[in-house]
């Protein structure tokens, strides 16, 4: 598939969901990380994941795995681009 006019390709995929609470998702290679209660601040929290040994997204793997978890989160934050239909706020 090609990407739109104007679109950049990257080697991971960010997506983010309005509903309970709000949660945003990065997939880079083998690697998933995942925040949830976004919207929630005090209750924000994330957990990564390593699909090929874990496709059920059962273990967060985040402690062991600190700077995959850090070059994620980077990606999150710096993934996001405002929308003019869907208020997201993001701290």
């Amino acid at each position: 598939m090609k990407p739109e006019e104007g679109q950049e390709e990257h080697p991971w995929l960010y997506w983010e969901f309005h509903e309970r609470k709000g949660r945003q998702a990065v997939r880079k290679g083998d690697w998933k990380l995942v925040r949830y209660n976004v919207l929630q601040p005090e209750d924000t929290t994330f957990e990564l994941y390593h699909i090929p040994s874990d496709p059920g997204e059962k273990k967060n793997v985040a402690r062991e795995n600190r700077v995959v978890a850090e070059e994620l989160l980077w990606i999150m934050k710096n993934a996001r681009k405002e929308s003019e239909v869907f208020e997201f706020i993001v701290k």
